[in-house]
């Protein structure tokens, strides 16, 4: 077994990571894996609801991008509650072209309690950016 790190100055684009093994008997195997990474760097926040709001369902749930717009490649919002392990994941949210991204949402009969909203943006190359705040559902 054998670990290697990546540099933290790994420059953005294509990359290849060729490793050859050569055993006790001197046999040898290789292999090589492609992987990208992304320059591409976007801050998400939550627009609607504002923290500390009490939720109703269903709702629109909006979340805004700045930075490499063309990089996100979708956003979905998530509800976690705090104290059990319920988790509710809304469908892709839409957007405008401009940074702004929403979802009408519906979660059927919630569990009451507190719950932290998360925005999850995904971006080329399998990069994310999160925005998180704290609500409550009655």
């Amino acid at each position: 077994s054998y670990t290697y790190t990546v540099p933290a100055t790994l420059s953005a684009g294509t990359h290849t990571l060729s490793v050859t093994a050569t055993d006790t008997q001197n046999r040898t195997g290789s292999d090589n894996i492609t992987f990208t990474v992304s320059a591409a760097q976007v801050t998400v926040s939550i627009s609607a609801p504002s923290s500390g709001s009490v939720l109703s369902f269903p709702g629109d749930f909006t979340a805004t991008i700045a930075g490499d717009q063309s990089a996100v490649t979708s956003l979905s919002f998530s509800l976690q509650h705090k104290t059990s392990s319920t988790v509710y994941t809304s469908g892709n949210a839409t957007h405008d072209g401009a940074g702004t991204w929403t979802v009408n949402w519906n979660v059927p009969a919630p569990e009451v309690g507190d719950y932290t909203l998360f925005a999850n943006a995904t971006l080329e190359g399998g990069n994310t950016a999160t925005a998180s705040i704290d609500v409550t559902v009655n």
